[in-house]
């Protein structure tokens, strides 16, 4: 790939203003998203950790090697947090809010590579720190912001040059080999990375370049893999196994997961990002730029979306689509500098009215809707929870829908209805794959004989109102849970008391 030349001068006045979104963003996050966002999926990697921590090993349930986690790098982080006696939540939030903070810094640094000068590397970052998804996602604990930055700092590594130097090489093949680590699908975006200069800019010997980063990323990635095949039964993480089943429904399901993300967040984005292509004036760094996150959207499309809010496949390459943006941007502010009057008035005035359409969106999305809703509290399942290591049986199995809050505060065996941590359901042609995983039928849970089924992680403020919640229009009223109360299966619905306000149904086998 070609040298590149210096980037554009720094200009105090704009890392002053980037200083200011990452503390504007950070404060945003912490006050005004702060514990609205407890995703049921992070506290599975969270009791993995605590296993870890525990002595007993990467496992979900003690005694069962089965890889229910997709991002090792990163469950690491959460067990260093809880080694130290942290909560692995706010552990992670903290850690997340500092890749928050290095990712707006790194847009900002890609802006001046492509040679934007004085306000001009501002463009994307600002967007960036009003994105409700770039905000919310530090405060869940899960990877995606720091999978974000590594993204981020790999594109800005390739077009800074860092292989051309001894330091810069290793760097650069270190933070390439950290995405597949932190999340098992991070070869996509190495792939997308790496294969732009390989396929495009060869006259000038990337293959060479490239070379001492490209080694160490497949020397660690095989090392990795070796130690996994040799710790867990099957070669593919049993999440993959449980979720992925490629076929053309599922791809038409992504597509629509593509086409609600362009009307919802990012049509502007991408008409500003085409507009070099269109006029024929695309950088290296602009095309580079569209090759990884077209690509992006081409890897979410087939594996059919996602279902957690804010199109979190997405986000990885959300800094990259606004440094694209912000490249039609400056093109077009260029093209009509003479030819408005009070350019830099109007260039400011446009920002300003192509930022409130971007913010529009956002009083919508803090509703938190999608992380709590009729059967699910994520501050309701940590009480039960706790409720159930204090009083259950140790010897007891518990069956759950959210596999992540409620098991992490209980030290009890736990089946998974969606079958990610269950090596056995994911095994069987006759459930059905998701984009939750593999969903066990009610002859199946049966089957399979827990003590103890939670179809429901919501408290209800009265022993009335918990008996009501499992009769027809009841929250727990859905799904297959209310025929598991029918003789055959073996099950019966008992409420718990954990206060006087808070009252709990599930269903336990009746011997």
């Amino acid at each position: 790939m070609p040298h590149p030349g210096p980037p554009a001068p720094r200009s105090r006045s704009a890392s002053v203003a980037v200083l200011g979104l990452i503390a504007a963003a950070a404060l945003f996050s912490l006050v005004v998203v702060a514990q609205n966002y407890w995703i049921d999926d992070s506290f599975i990697s969270f009791r993995y950790a605590r296993q870890l921590v525990e002595g007993n090993g990467l496992v979900y349930n003690a005694g069962d090697p089965v890889e229910g986690y997709s991002n090792f790098l990163w469950m690491l982080v959460s067990a260093l947090g809880m080694s130290l006696g942290a909560e692995p939540l706010a552990f992670t939030q903290g850690a997340a809010l500092l890749a928050q903070a290095a990712t707006l810094w790194a847009l900002y640094e890609i802006g001046r590579t492509a040679g934007h000068a004085g306000w001009r590397p501002l463009f994307a970052p600002l967007f960036l720190a009003g994105s409700i998804a770039f905000l919310a996602y530090p405060m869940t604990g899960m990877e995606t912001t720091f999978f974000t930055l590594l993204v981020t700092l790999a594109f800005l590594g390739l077009r800074r040059g860092w292989h051309r130097t001894r330091g810069g090489a290793l760097l650069l093949g270190l933070l390439l080999l950290a995405l597949p680590l932190t999340r098992f699908d991070g070869f996509v975006p190495v792939i997308l990375l790496v294969s732009y200069p390989l396929l495009f800019e060869r006259r000038e010997g990337a293959w060479r370049a490239l070379a001492v980063p490209l080694g160490v990323f497949l020397a660690g990635l095989v090392a990795y893999n070796a130690w996994r095949i040799a710790y867990y039964p099957t070669a593919l993480p049993n999440t993959v196994l449980a979720k992925v089943a490629f076929s053309p429904g599922r791809v038409l399901e992504g597509l629509d997961h593509l086409a609600a993300f362009a009307r919802e967040r990012a049509t502007i984005p991408i008409l500003l990002g085409l507009l070099p292509f269109a006029l024929r004036h695309a950088s290296a760094t602009a095309r580079h730029l569209a090759w990884v996150v077209f690509g992006q959207a081409g890897y979410v499309a087939v594996v059919g979306g996602d279902w957690m809010p804010h199109f979190r496949f997405l986000l990885p390459v959300l800094p990259l689509l606004f440094a694209l943006m912000q490249e039609g941007w400056v093109l077009l502010v260029d093209a009509l500098e003479e030819r408005v009057p009070s350019p830099r008035f109007s260039a400011a005035a446009a920002v300003l009215l192509l930022f409130a359409f971007h913010l529009a969106p956002m009083r919508k999305a803090l509703a938190f809707e999608e992380v709590a809703g009729k059967h699910f509290d994520p501050h309701d399942a940590r009480r039960i929870g706790e409720f159930l290591d204090a009083n259950l049986p140790p010897d007891k199995l518990v069956a759950v829908e959210w596999g992540g809050i409620l098991p992490f505060y209980t030290h009890h065996r736990v089946l998974d209805t969606w079958s990610l941590t269950d090596r056995e359901a994911v095994q069987r042609p006759d459930l059905i794959k998701q984009v939750w995983g593999t969903r066990m039928n009610a002859a199946y849970l049966a089957q399979r004989k827990p003590d103890l089924i939670a179809g429901n992680a919501r408290l209800l403020p009265t022993q009335e109102a918990a008996h009501k919640s499992y009769q027809p229009g009841g929250p727990n009223r859905y799904s297959y849970y209310p025929t598991m109360a029918n003789p055959k299966h073996g099950y019966r619905w008992q409420i718990f008391k954990l206060a006087d306000d808070a009252w709990w149904p599930a269903l336990v086998r009746r011997q």
